[in-house]
């Protein structure tokens, strides 16, 4: 997320500085990248940190928080920026903003480094605890959805 953040921050930062709308559209390539790797990190942590069978539902919700609040919050509140200071100022306060929480980010990340979850192996590649039970749940589970699927295959014929 980190990198995330410092590479929008620097999209940002370039868009308040360009006379020639052209070339917003080698700066666009970078959007690809920032993008994709925001959305893979949300849906990957909303599953790490969803009780254990719970994970879409958690994705679910993040994914509509974002897409729904987010994007709607966003476009007003740099609706409202862009009208009062104009589109330069507004990239560039944006840029800023999103480098400062990235390195922000970065920083609180560094002791953090280690501990997570329980269940999920980071930093010194030692798990925060439950690894077994978490494992043998995720094992029956699997079982339970063969037995069920296995069922309507023998129902059906």
């Amino acid at each position: 997320m980190t990198m995330v953040l410092i590479m929008f921050g620097m999209r940002f930062l370039i868009y308040s500085f360009i006379d020639n709308p052209w070339l917003v559209l080698p700066v666009e390539l970078l959007n690809g990248v920032t993008f994709g790797l925001f959305y893979a990190t949300m849906t990957s942590y909303a599953s790490v940190i969803a009780p254990p069978g719970t994970a879409t539902t958690i994705q679910g919700l993040v994914g509509g928080l974002f897409e729904g609040f987010g994007v709607a919050a966003g476009s007003f509140f740099g609706g409202l920026l862009f009208h009062n200071y104009g589109g330069a100022t507004t990239y560039r306060l944006y840029g800023i903003c999103a480098i400062l929480f990235g390195v922000i980010h970065g920083l609180v990340q560094i002791p953090l480094r280690g501990r997570g979850p329980p269940g999920l192996a980071i930093g010194n590649g030692k798990a925060g605890g439950g690894d077994a039970e978490r494992n043998s749940n995720e094992l029956d589970l699997m079982k339970e959805t063969k037995s069920v699927d296995e069922t309507i295959e023998n129902n059906a014929d």
